[in-house]
């Protein structure tokens, strides 16, 4: 699923992504058990910022879902038609979302040896501005590692 959705992304947009750096984040994310993750404080900000819309989209927008666990409000960035398509897409959409998600940091995701400071430039990037609180660069770079070297055999 992640050289099929690499395949589409690089003939519509030609950007390019490792495909183990989608594997690295399905795996780092969800290890393929989906279980949506909701913020209260990015709902509040989102309904503060835009409330006449209406709260079923806001509150679709405050979570983070599917096997890469994309944040609603991101939809329009990984070319779902809405935040709830995030959620229901089929699982080959779902790699697809990750991988444009990805596609936005070529300058590190087309790298077929990343340094440390990608590792944190990324976590940064898809986790939020605490993902060093919880370990998210390592895990990344462990499961980036482990998947490229699967990959090679």
């Amino acid at each position: 699923m992640s050289q099929a959705a690499l395949r589409k992304i690089d003939n519509e947009i030609g950007k390019l992504v490792g495909p183990e750096w989608i594997l690295a984040i399905l795996r780092q994310e969800t290890a393929g058990i989906i279980r949506p993750g909701f913020e209260q404080h990015y709902l509040s900000r989102l309904n503060g910022k835009h409330p006449t819309v209406d709260l079923e989209e806001l509150r679709m927008q405050s979570m983070s879902m599917g096997l890469g666990q994309v944040m609603g409000a991101n939809y329009k960035r990984v070319g779902a038609a809405t935040a709830t398509e995030l959620f229901t897409a089929p699982a080959e959409r779902q790699v697809e979302f990750v991988a444009r998600f990805l596609s936005v940091r070529e300058d590190v995701v087309k790298k077929n040896t990343p340094t440390e400071a990608d590792f944190h430039k990324l976590a940064r990037y898809y986790n939020g501005s605490q993902y060093a609180a919880h370990h998210y660069h390592e895990g990344l770079a462990r499961w980036h590692c482990e998947f490229r070297m699967l990959m090679s055999l």
